[in-house]
């Protein structure tokens, strides 16, 4: 079962809204029991608590420039606590602006990032490469990008992006055919996204996106398996008509392979496709009270997958139906 909630602050300074505060606070609380089956060793049962306060500043001084820098904090407890602080700096500039053809954006952003190990992997068993001891995984990243509209109802955007991963969690061979996950890679991601969006009508938007990456251990240069190289996604959302949102998307992964032994071998989930749905209703109580009930639906053609990191351990559920609700107020 997962608890969850988010308080969200937002407040404007300055003539015509130049700078702009947003804080707030995330908690969740994730409650997990794990059932000895034929492919799992063991059973436990444990709770994971996570609460992130944040704080982000938005100041555009002038119609050229926006500058946004932020900072979150990250507080993990389960056995043991983890936390640590993660700041965001970025720059958008509109070279355009205050004219007819106001439609590019260039921007670069840089950022820290902070990732707990699964829980899965620290409690399974140790014939299983469990390691209650596993730290959590760090990154360093920085992107540069355009986004530019090429008509009043299509805009196209592109970024190329690096990181750089230090503690990544991986299994080592410490016996014939035994594994044990520790934090000993370190890993370079880099690669480039292309974008695009369509908008045939003022409540209807077309999105598809297009990922090529890599990804390379720093210390033997060589490139990871059991990772996409290629990632397609593409779907439909209604923002908002007479109140109501819809959402439709599906990913393929391509270029999918893993190890096995020393042969590569195509991934299972190499072109699958998943769909998630999304959907919810906008009832305004007042003028600053917001009720918004949803239901969403991931995985809803039930296909067997497995999720990005990892192959042997990483097969992720079939078709999930979940619902609840947002509450907002504005002060």
């Amino acid at each position: 079962m997962i608890t969850q909630g988010e308080i969200k602050l937002t407040a404007h300074f300055l003539e015509n809204d130049k700078l702009k505060i947003i804080s707030g606070v995330q908690y969740k609380k994730t409650d997990l029991e794990k059932k000895e089956t034929k492919k799992f060793m063991g059973s436990y049962t444990k709770d994971e608590k996570n609460i992130s306060p944040y704080a982000q500043m938005e100041f555009k001084p002038n119609p050229y420039v926006l500058f946004v820098s932020g900072i979150r904090y990250d507080k993990y407890k389960a056995d043991e606590d983890m936390s640590a602080t993660s700041p965001n700096v970025g720059l958008s500039i509109f070279p355009f602006a205050s004219t007819d053809h106001d439609w590019t954006n260039l921007w670069v952003s840089y950022s820290k990032g902070f990732r707990t190990p699964p829980i899965d992997l620290k409690y399974r068993m140790p014939e299983r490469g469990g390691n209650p001891n596993l730290k959590p995984e760090k990154s360093k990243s920085w992107e540069v990008g355009l986004k530019q509209q090429i008509a009043k109802w299509a805009n196209l955007e592109g970024s190329y992006f690096h990181s750089d991963y230090e503690d990544m969690i991986g299994g080592i061979l410490i016996a014939p055919r035994k594994i044990k996950f520790v934090n000993t890679k370190e890993a370079e991601y880099k690669g480039y996204e292309i974008n695009t969006n369509i908008f045939p009508t003022d409540w209807l938007i077309f999105h598809a996106s297009f990922t090529k990456m890599t990804r390379e251990d720093k210390k033997t240069g060589k490139k990871f398996t059991s990772m996409p190289e290629k990632t397609f996604k593409y779907g439909a959302v209604i923002p908002d008509y007479k109140n109501f949102y819809f959402s439709i998307f599906a990913k393929q992964y391509n270029d999918y392979n893993y190890r096995d032994g020393r042969a590569l071998k195509k991934h299972p989930s190499s072109g699958t496709t998943i769909v998630d749905i999304k959907s919810g209703y906008r009832f305004y109580i007042k003028d600053n009270m917001l009720l918004e009930p949803f239901i969403s639906i991931e995985n809803a053609t039930d296909k067997t997958y497995y999720d990005i990191d990892s192959f042997e351990f990483g097969l992720r559920e079939g078709r999930t139906i979940s619902g609840g609700a947002y509450f907002k107020m504005d002060f």
